[in-house]
């Protein structure tokens, strides 16, 4: 529900994370950070 009550519809979301070898360090943040993100939003 949001503020005026009103259902909110649920939505489809897609995420790309590059694993290529030159992102390696990159992976683990990124992960962290769109977890955190999704579940601020639930």
């Amino acid at each position: 529900m949001n503020k005026k009550g009103r259902a909110i519809p649920p939505v489809d979301l897609i995420i790309v994370i590059d694993t290529s070898p030159s992102m390696k360090d990159k992976v683990q943040v990124l992960s962290n950070a769109a977890t955190n993100a999704i579940a601020s939003l639930h």
